[in-house]
Formats: structure tokens, C-alpha cells, sequence
């Protein structure tokens, strides 16, 4: 599917849920809940304003990267000279964690993914904090909606549940299994500073550059091994992670707005860096064969 098709198909697919759930589930908790009808519409009404407000947050804030600043020190090296990275589509040095993303055409800064089902959106720097609450806000809506129809099912002794009911559950129980595991993974990965690509691809190729004379022989470490563990190397204490996604502020971490800037330096866990750094110069004096 072409990208413009796939972009507009989700942005109505969005919409659509964005404004059918909230109606249906004040209808069943007018029809349900005459007693407990503010603090519940209340808290579906605060649940889905959080999510939609993350939504578009997620989506006006790209991180793509353009090189009108010097490059800083980069710790990431994989070409065959010693030299910075390179990106050969947009002709120009890729910093630590930037990759290109082949739908956006773009670098974009410590990339996640891209994702289709935002309107064919890069998940980055910028906009990964608002990403982190969209499954927040959104897996618990959806729990809500789930709890609050079923449970007005059982109460009432319903049957017959009318079709905007049925809907509603199987979209939201559909949904809560999708999102709730996903922000887990999120979780995972905030906590120990990865990314989803670094989580995938590994961490074998991330060293020091030291020279740019070394030879190309000195160099095939940077080729993938298959490391004895996975080295958590940008991983400097769980707090200070979360903070480097959320922002330093800890009293808008529950807010998309702030954040962290659109930084291109990243700060390393030298005692895993060393040890990954060692295990691979042993692997070199071994002559460990390369996968």
C-alpha cells in the first residue's frame, strides 16, 4: 500500500476509535451507573482527553535529524576507515543512535520505529515520551471500558446486549491485549535505555573511536558477534534512564510536554562498555569466527 493511502487509511482508523469509544461508553454509564455517574464519566472523560492529547503530541513532534550543528563526539563507529557514521541517502554523518528510516526517507535522532498505524510516524527522541504515555493513557482506557461495560452487564443481568455494546467490548478487550504487553516492552526498554532497534540489532558494534588510521583488520570487531550477554551499554541506572525519556522534572513525567531535547550525546555505562569492548578483543586474539 502506497505511504499517503496507508497514512490517511490509519489517521480515519484513529478517528474513528478515538471518537466511537468515548460515546458509547457514556452511554453505558448513563444507562448503567445513575449513582456513580459523574466520578465515571469523569474518569473516561480525563483517560481519553490524556490519550488523544498524546496522540497529537506523538505526531507534531518528529525527530528527524538535520546536520546544521558540528557533529559531537561519537562513540558509535562502523565504517571500514575509523570514520563517524555516514548516512549515503541523505549524504551526511549519522550521530550515536540515529538511523535512516527507509518509509520517512529521513535520520531520524535514537529511532525506535516506525510505526504505521500513527499516520506512518517515526517513534524518536522527540516524540518517544508522548509515544510511552499513548499506550499508557490508551491500555488504561481501554481496561476501563472493558471493566466498566462488563461489569454493568453482570449487574443488570443483560443478555441481549445491544450491538454499540458488543462493539465497544470487543474493540476495547482486542486493544487491551494489543497495547498493554506493548507497553511492558516500552517499560523494558525506558528502564534499561534501549530502543527497540538496539534491542533487535544488539550492541556488538558500539566501541570508542580511538584512530582514524586503524585498519580494516583492526576493525572487523565491529562486525556482529554473538556476544556471551546482552551488554546494556547505554544503561546508567534506571532513574536516570527513565529521565533521559520523561524529562528531569519527575512532576511532568504524566504530561506529553517537555521532555528531553532533541540532544545528540549520550552518556555510556563504562563498566559495560569495557567488558563488551573485552569480549570482543578476545574473540580478535581467538579468531573467533564472525557470524
Amino acid at each position: 500500500m502506497p505511504s499517503r493511502w496507508r497514512r490517511w487509511g490509519s489517521g480515519v482508523l484513529l478517528v474513528s476509535l478515538l471518537a466511537y469509544a468515548p460515546v458509547v461508553l457514556t452511554k453505558v454509564i448513563l444507562y448503567a451507573y445513575p449513582t456513580q455517574m459523574g466520578m465515571r464519566a469523569g474518569l473516561a472523560a480525563f483517560l481519553w482527553s490524556m490519550t488523544a492529547w498524546s496522540l497529537v503530541t506523538v505526531l507534531a513532534r518528529p525527530s528527524v535529524y538535520t546536520p546544521t550543528e558540528p557533529l559531537p563526539v561519537c562513540v558509535t563507529v562502523k565504517r571500514s576507515n575509523g570514520a563517524p557514521r555516514w548516512c549515503s541517502k541523505c549524504e551526511s554523518p549519522k550521530p550515536d543512535r540515529c538511523h535512516h528510516c527507509r518509509f520517512c526517507r529521513r535520520c531520524i535522532v535514537r529511532m525506535d520505529h516506525h510505526c504505521p498505524w500513527l499516520m506512518d510516524t517515526c517513534i524518536g527522541q522527540r516524540n518517544y515520551k508522548a509515544f510511552v504515555l499513548l499506550l499508557l493513557y490508551a491500555s488504561l482506557f481501554c481496561i476501563y471500558a472493558l471493566e466498566t461495560t462488563v461489569r454493568a452487564c453482570i449487574s443488570l443481568r443483560i443478555i441481549n446486549m445491544p450491538t454499540t455494546w458488543i462493539v465497544l467490548l470487543t474493540l476495547v478487550l482486542f486493544l487491551s491485549l494489543v497495547l498493554t504487553p506493548f507497553l511492558g516492552f516500552h517499560v523494558y526498554l525506558m528502564t534499561h535505555n534501549m530502543t527497540t532497534l538496539e534491542f533487535i540489532e544488539g550492541m556488538s558494534h558500539v566501541r570508542h573511536k580511538t584512530s582514524e588510521n586503524e585498519t580494516r583488520a583492526q576493525l572487523q570487531r565491529l562486525l556482529p558477534h554473538t556476544l556471551s550477554r546482552r551488554y546494556y551499554v547505554y544503561h546508567v541506572g534506571a532513574l536516570a534512564n527513565i529521565r533521559q525519556a520523561l524529562g528531569r522534572c519527575v512532576l511532568l513525567w504524566w504530561l506529553p510536554i517537555g521532555g528531553p531535547a532533541l540532544d545528540l550525546t549520550y552518556p555510556i555505562n563504562e563498566a559495560e562498555f569495557h567488558a563488551m569492548q573485552a569480549e570482543l578483543q578476545s574473540r580478535d586474539a581467538s579468531g573467533a569466527p564472525m557470524e
